[in-house]
């Protein structure tokens, strides 16, 4: 009443109207808007009316109602004008635009999330979002990359995958989009992909996870020696201190053959596999051999069946169910 030029007076009303009762959402953000016709920079009271307007358009939460959504929009834009760094900011317009389906939009703001500060608190936005989402920059690099593959960015895509990837080799969602950009692009996205691979391969060389996936791209490059080549290589390297990982780089070895019509080579991969974890030399075998047991058995006959070699498929199923135990094992 003394000064009614005080935005942030109306600010700090706005927030009391918040979180006491009757906690009336339309009054805090009506407060809100005075604090920032007075100072179009409140930074807090945009972030009022940003983060309001956002629970009301149900983001994440059921139809989106566009109405509520360009509010939201227009304030986290006003934020990120006032300090562009703010990662929820970008975070959250990257949301909205991907339910709007605006695409350039959506990969501009991530691209400018990717290059804010590290958030200090993410409490609102996993409220929203979901409890696992974070605004951490390699949650932006994921999302980026799911947005460059769904752009048909294909070779940006793999400049943004590849390096969350190499940073973090488990995480099969990034490999599962790295895989899906490598196998539409050209050869020399492949090959910028499978460079920044095996920086990490240097540095983490037992990585069986990445191992594969280099073979994979240079093998869908037509680099079918060179893939061959490292697997073997890496198999042989593992096979002392780790032969799980060394017979699953067999396998992928075999599978890089049986679709090069390589059949030969594809059994004798597919075979070195069982012998690496000394599968079929008793008669016991334990819960794990057995599923992958089932899994490489069952590689080496659909090969043979389609190479047409009846007899061969027939007698690996014998062999399998021999040493399984199963009747019915490979029954179609």
């Amino acid at each position: 009443d003394l000064d009614p030029s005080l935005g942030e007076a109306y600010t700090a009303m706005a927030e009391l109207a918040i979180v006491t009762p009757p906690n009336d959402i339309d009054a805090a953000i009506e407060l809100a808007g005075r604090a920032v016709a007075i100072d179009r920079n409140n930074f807090g009271a945009h972030k009022i009316i940003a983060r309001l307007n956002t629970f009301k358009s149900r983001l994440n939460f059921g139809v989106l109602d566009k109405r509520y959504a360009d509010l939201a929009i227009a304030a986290w834009k006003e934020i990120t004008r006032i300090d562009p760094r703010f990662a929820d900011g970008w975070a959250f317009q990257a949301a909205f635009y991907d339910q709007l389906k605006m695409p350039v939009e959506r990969i501009e703001a991530l691209r400018k999330w990717l290059a804010s500060a590290q958030p200090l608190e993410m409490g609102f936005y996993r409220q929203v979002m979901g409890p696992a989402e974070s605004l951490a920059p390699e949650a932006a690099s994921i999302k980026l990359g799911s947005a460059l593959v769904d752009s048909g960015k294909m070779a940006e895509a793999i400049e943004v995958l590849s390096l969350v990837v190499a940073e973090d080799p488990e995480n099969s969602f990034a490999i599962s989009l790295l895989r899906q950009a490598v196998e539409t692009s050209d050869a020399a996205a492949s090959s910028t992909a499978i460079q920044s691979l095996q920086q990490a391969i240097y540095a983490d060389p037992e990585n069986v996870t990445l191992l594969k996936l280099i073979a994979q791209m240079q093998a869908g490059s037509g680099r079918i020696e060179d893939a061959a080549a490292g697997l073997k290589r890496s198999a042989l390297a593992l096979w002392l201190t780790n032969k799980a990982g060394s017979a699953s780089l067999q396998v992928a070895l075999g599978d890089i053959y049986t679709k090069a019509d390589r059949l030969p080579e594809a059994v004798e991969a597919f075979e070195k596999a069982l012998e690496t974890r000394d599968i079929g030399k008793s008669s016991t075998i334990s819960s794990e051999d057995r599923e992958f047991a089932i899994l490489v058995f069952g590689k080496l006959i659909q090969a043979y069946r389609s190479a047409k070699r009846t007899a061969d498929a027939n007698a690996t199923i014998s062999r399998a169910r021999k040493l399984l135990g199963q009747q019915d094992l490979f029954s179609s």
